[in-house]
């Protein structure tokens, strides 16, 4: 029997498990339905204007603005459901404070696959929407070589050999914003 005030689980936050899994479908569902509104819309208006400026029959633009909606859509629904299930993942009080685009050094390169996410208490490696690793800053160290970024671990050694994606990140960049975390981590643990 839970105390006034606890749930079943004992963490005393009112949320039991059950909820706390409704909350992260609710989570991502929510996050896939926005994001496929989002990019129909913006889809379906860009045909629209464009088939309006080229004098193209109304017969002929509204199907081809119907099937730019649904295409805009479906593509939506899916960066939505990876955004939002990343976005339930974080633990409470935790925030995204970047994102990198990455590959393995060496790997093949197939864009947007990886996402590496810096957040105010960890470093996460996303294949998609499924979480490789995640390490809080006080175990990992970050060095960089070159292009790449080397992710160290205090036990497991070196867990990850990262290139980025993006002409305007840089890993040094990466590398000082790790060591300024990892010291506040050790300071606030």
């Amino acid at each position: 029997m839970a105390a006034v005030g606890e749930t079943e689980d004992g963490n005393g936050d009112g949320i039991g498990d059950g909820d706390a899994s409704a909350r992260r479908r609710q989570v991502v569902r929510r996050s896939a339905v926005v994001t496929a509104c989002g990019l129909g819309s913006l889809a379906a208006a860009q045909v629209a204007v464009s088939s309006l400026e080229s004098d193209v029959a109304w017969w002929v633009t509204v199907p081809v603005v119907l099937l730019a909606g649904a295409a805009g859509a479906w593509g939506g629904a899916r960066v939505g459901r990876v955004e939002g299930i990343r976005k339930a993942a974080l633990g409470p009080g935790e925030c995204v404070l970047s994102a990198y685009i990455v590959h393995p050094a060496g790997g093949e390169r197939v864009p947007d696959r990886y996402s590496l996410r810096v957040t105010n208490r960890r470093l996460r490696l996303w294949d998609r929407a499924e979480e490789l690793w995640s390490h809080p800053w006080h175990a990992l160290r970050l060095t960089a070589e070159g292009p790449l970024v080397l992710v160290h671990h205090t036990e497991q050694g070196p867990i990850a050999r990262l290139a980025l994606d993006s002409e305007l990140a840089a890993p040094e960049e990466l590398v000082l914003a790790a060591a300024r975390l990892r010291s506040r981590s050790r300071r606030a643990g």
